[in-house]
């Protein structure tokens, strides 16, 4: 076929086909252009999936940490308040109630704190924000359960358990989060080691002053 009958004419910035003497025109894509959307195509229905998975275990291994910090918090409260009792005689009592006040208001304080950055962070997946939104409830009743304990410390040292220990609603909402996110872990095959969290709370630490100054005679 002569090229009188096949002229390539541009138009309006694209390549037209112009056919012999007939008023038919089409598009010409470059060949380049249509090979590069075929791999775009074909590459997004890889990437894509790719990436929704890498954030939902990323989403999955924050909250992982949030709530394992949340359990160094009553780590952190147990450890303070064993220090004030290990240096606590009788006639001490008042000094330890003080004690118990001081550092379950600043586990309840630490839990509020955490709850909110928890609630603040985007979780992509629909199961996701529903194990976010457990552990938000969950850290909310934990906070309130330890501000009611500040409210009735213990009246004697020879009570046990001697360190007070949370317990009711607050700790049947955390199991329910501690469930939701095991299975969610398990449904998005996330295997990443658990980390540690170490948390330390200093506000028994001027009562642990005087109760040095006291007992030690100094």
């Amino acid at each position: 076929m002569s090229s009188a009958y096949w002229n390539v004419i541009e138009h309006d910035g694209l390549d037209v086909i112009q056919a012999g003497s007939a008023d038919r025109r089409r598009r010409r894509w470059p060949w380049i252009a249509a090979f590069a959307a075929v791999v775009l195509v074909g590459a997004g229905s890889v990437v894509v999936p790719r990436i929704h998975t890498d954030n939902d275990e990323a989403n999955l291994l924050w909250l992982r940490d949030q709530w394992t910090i949340a359990s160094a918090y009553e780590g952190a409260r147990e450890t303070a308040l064993q220090s004030v009792l290990a240096r606590a005689v009788p006639g001490d009592e008042a000094v330890y109630r003080e004690a118990v006040r001081a550092v379950d208001h600043e586990e309840a304080a630490s839990l509020q704190r955490l709850a909110q950055r928890v609630a603040r962070h985007g979780t992509g997946a629909r199961d996701i924000t529903t194990v976010r939104d457990k552990i938000v409830l969950a850290l909310r009743a934990q906070s309130q359960g330890v501000q009611a304990d500040a409210l009735h410390p213990p009246a004697s040292l020879d009570l046990v358990p001697l360190v007070p220990v949370v317990v009711g609603p607050p700790w049947t909402i955390t199991n329910e989060a501690d469930q939701l996110l095991a299975a969610a872990l398990t449904r998005h095959e996330v295997t990443t080691p658990w980390r540690l969290a170490h948390v330390t709370f200093h506000s028994a630490d001027p009562l642990l002053l005087r109760l040095a100054t006291i007992n030690d005679g100094s």
